[in-house]
């Protein structure tokens, strides 16, 4: 197999070729979008000679630069400029544990050690076949099917039908969802490990011919694959779109990848997906250095000879370029006016970089989909979409749609509403149906759902209040007999809303961050739901709720009116249990939708 040499990375927006075999070292993709076409003709001892010699093709796509400039430059360092917004007043301790809670519904987050994963389904298994090894694998997502990997990263190796096409699904104008951009904690640091041991199941480096520190290409063979990178890393203050990154004598490209994304909001599975995109980190089993130093082409403008990569020396390294492009991104997020691609509205994108192939006119539906345009500004054509992982015609362009398949091939649809809720997920459509409706918070600031933390008493009242009366305010003259529920609580509007409307009672505390039993639930739901003119006088059918038990009406009515299973196989209601944010979003659905 023909390697070919260092490629002058994809930087900012250059746009990979498909990922075909008709790409030397398919393990690996040629970001020359300028020569795909030359690509379709040229043969490949050709390309690979011309690549040996050194010589340099031009870059392929350079990023979209801010309104009004002629070309992109990158800030050399993610600092925040004068006008910048100011840093995070409060951040973590420690960028690798879980974030505090801060969105309206309380949903918080949940602790590493206590990911909940939905098991894959059935069907994801289907298939036969083995993988490639790794100097043959093309650079297309070939994880053994018929492996019964303990999957603790969700949806992984997601099932794809088959016949199925990996762009289907694709829409020009909602290509990811914030959800999914902006859930900085999507991934453990483990869940990494996994997935990058998965890719690359024995790094290579050291075979015959492929010894550490050989040179090559003009790089050197690295000393070990991403899976094995361990390095010493430098701690960095908060900014304008970062929170604390506190380093280490000793982390991994995993730990690296997890820390980066809590501490900046991004996700762990949008910065592999960008290392495949950039360097093929992920699938490679024998990198070079300079497949490390540049690892996301961060800082690596179109301004070399031939507008090949000009890369900035002072930001090279695996943390920089992590760190880098994640703050990149937020920084997308927070001044969109400096861009040219906007949500929103409709935007006028290139098919390709020869002028000559056209425009199209897109409308942008979210902040995530027009950071890639800004990334990457050109929309794949039908005959990309249609050529799966292989070439379309002269006007295709292959950033976005390989960006798509891949995080679609490893991790499921990146179109659900929250990062955290697959459309396997038991929950999925009630949980859609929430953060469709507005009644649960989602988006950038509240890319996650977190179904399996207990809902609060206080976020309770505000989803009952945003699906009741979304109009409600507070009395101006209200006094709250709850000494706990300041007017500055996120939540008192809802609480409000439930105590002047009778469904709370009068306490001298409601406890807004305490649990809500499922008892409790449900004796908020009959009272809403005025349950007592259904005629509920039955005792409960469960054998742990007594007739006479505080909750009794409310769960006698729930299973009456089927909103709660009752029956042989569901013996018990368990009242004391905590409800957790996704059997409340059913409860809620079976209820209201």
């Amino acid at each position: 197999m023909t390697r070919t040499a260092f490629r002058p990375r994809a930087p900012h927006g250059r746009d990979a070729v498909p990922v075909s075999a008709s790409v030397n070292r398919t393990g690996r993709p040629a970001r020359l979008e300028r020569m795909s076409s030359f690509l379709t003709r040229a043969s490949k001892t050709a390309l690979a000679l011309a690549l040996g010699i050194g010589m340099l093709l031009p870059a392929s796509v350079a990023q979209a630069a801010p309104v009004g400039a002629v070309a992109r430059t990158v800030e050399s360092a993610p600092t925040p400029t004068p006008d910048d917004e100011s840093a995070p007043e409060s951040p973590p301790a420690d960028p690798a544990a879980p974030e505090a809670s801060t969105d309206a519904d309380g949903a918080g987050a949940a602790p590493e050690t206590q990911v909940q994963a939905p098991p894959i389904p059935d069907d994801a298994q289907a298939g036969t076949g083995t993988s490639p090894q790794a100097d043959d694998k093309p650079l297309i997502p070939m994880l053994d099917p018929n492996e019964n990997w303990n999957v603790d990263i969700p949806q992984i190796l997601a099932a794809i039908p088959a016949g199925a096409l990996p762009s289907d699904g694709f829409a020009p104008g909602f290509i990811i969802s914030d959800g999914h951009m902006y859930h900085g904690g999507s991934m453990t640091a483990a869940q990494i490990q996994r997935l990058l041991e998965r890719e690359v199941p024995r790094c290579k480096i050291g075979d015959p011919g492929k010894e550490a520190g050989k040179p090559i290409y003009g790089s050197k063979v690295a000393d070990t694959c991403l899976r094995g990178l361990t390095t010493k890393t430098e701690s960095r203050a908060a900014n304008a779109y970062c929170t604390a990154y506190a380093g280490s004598a000793r982390e991994t490209a995993a730990q690296i990848i997890a820390k980066v994304g809590r501490a900046c909001g991004v996700s762990p599975k949008v910065l592999l997906v960008r290392l495949q995109l950039e360097q093929s980190l992920i699938s490679d089993a024998w990198p070079t250095v300079r497949q490390f130093s540049y690892a996301m082409g961060w800082n690596c403008p179109d301004s070399g000879p031939g507008n090949s990569a000009n890369c900035n020396n002072g930001t090279a390294g695996f943390l920089d370029q992590v760190y880098g492009s994640a703050w990149q991104i937020k920084r997308y997020q927070a001044r969109p006016s400096e861009y040219n691609y906007h949500a929103f509205r409709n935007n006028t994108i290139k098919w390709h970089p020869n002028a000559g192939c056209g425009t199209s006119s897109v409308y942008i539906s979210n902040q995530a989909t027009a950071a890639l345009y800004i990334y990457t500004p050109y929309r794949p054509n039908a005959a990309a979409l249609n050529a799966g992982w292989g070439e379309g015609d002269a006007c295709s362009s292959y950033g976005n749609r390989n960006f798509y398949q891949y995080y679609r091939a490893w991790f499921g649809s990146p179109k659900t509403r929250y990062g955290d809720i697959p459309t396997s997920h038991a929950f999925y459509k009630h949980i859609e149906w929430m953060g469709a409706r507005g009644y649960a918070a989602s988006g950038a600031d509240a890319p996650a759902f977190n179904p399996a933390n207990a809902t609060t008493r206080g976020a309770m009242a505000t989803f009952l209040r945003r699906m009741i009366e979304p109009g409600y305010t507070p009395s101006a003259n209200l006094k709250l007999p709850y000494a706990d529920v300041p007017k500055s609580n996120p939540h008192y509007a809802g609480i409000a809303w439930m105590y002047e409307r009778g469904y709370a009672a009068k306490a001298a505390k409601f406890n807004p961050g305490s649990s809500t039993t499922r008892g409790a639930m449900a004796t908020f739901l009959y009272r809403l739901e005025d349950g007592a003119k259904d005629g509920v006088t039955a005792k409960p059918p469960y054998t742990d709720v007594p007739a006479d038990s505080t909750h009794a009406k409310g769960i006698a009515w729930m299973a009456k009116q089927g909103y709660a299973a009752a029956g042989p196989s569901n013996p018990e209601f368990r009242p004391a249990d905590p409800v957790s944010r996704g059997a409340m979003a059913a409860f809620l659905y079976r209820i209201y939708a």
